[in-house]
């Protein structure tokens, strides 16, 4: 009886022993897919960082770009600006010009001079 006694406890023991082993392996799997879940939305993660972090930079450069075109559209329009009032300044003054040279008289040209 002692035999057969040892033999189930043997058997009991394996069991047992399998079992662990099995809840071991069974653990090592889960601690893996753990891990590798976590390095996977770390990953995501940077992932995701880095392309908000592209599509920053990309919309500041495209801000910049802007700005130096509206800079350069709003210096382009104030240097037309500056040459046609030179433009409309020269004609005014040969204007004059020819009216002195024509001696026109003094009312005419003190009017002209006030309406300038």
């Amino acid at each position: 009886m002692m035999g057969l006694e040892n033999l189930i406890n043997n058997n009991n023991n394996n069991n047992n022993n399998n079992n662990n082993n099995n809840n071991n392996y069974n653990n090592d799997n889960n601690n893996n897919n753990n891990n590798n879940n976590n390095n996977n939305n770390n990953n995501n993660n940077n992932n995701n960082n880095n392309n908000n972090n592209n599509n920053n930079n990309n919309n500041n450069n495209n801000n910049n770009n802007n700005n130096n075109n509206n800079n350069n559209n709003n210096n382009n329009n104030n240097n037309n600006n500056n040459n046609n009032n030179r433009i409309i300044i020269t004609i005014i003054f040969l204007l004059l010009l020819v009216l002195l040279l024509l001696k026109l008289p003094p009312p005419l040209l003190i009017y002209l001079y006030i309406y300038i």
